[in-house]
């Protein structure tokens, strides 16, 4: 196998060389990005695109939309709002 990147070189890579370095196996795919596999159940994390109503456990367990119901109960300013951090307290 070849000897994987490291954060520097990859970054000194062009497009070209980078996909034929991926293609190499000397760049390690990332865990958490969304992959053509995956995508819809991503998107479904997100109460923008979710197609379902959430249920109290995902209230709990997303912390999209735990910060989403935060701002509702504290009756935030629509500016207030986009500024809430994933643990819940707004800056």
């Amino acid at each position: 196998m070849a000897t994987p990147l490291t954060r520097d070189e990859m970054s000194d890579l062009d497009d070209a060389a980078f996909f034929e370095a991926y293609k190499q196996g000397r760049i390690e795919r990332r865990e958490d990005v969304w992959t053509a596999e995956n995508f819809e159940e991503e998107m479904e994390k997100l109460p923008l695109f979710m197609t379902h109503d959430p249920t109290p456990e995902e209230f709990v367990t997303n912390p999209h939309l735990a910060a989403m119901q935060q701002a509702f109960e504290q009756d935030m300013d629509p500016v207030g709002m986009l500024i809430v951090c994933d643990n819940g307290d707004s800056l």
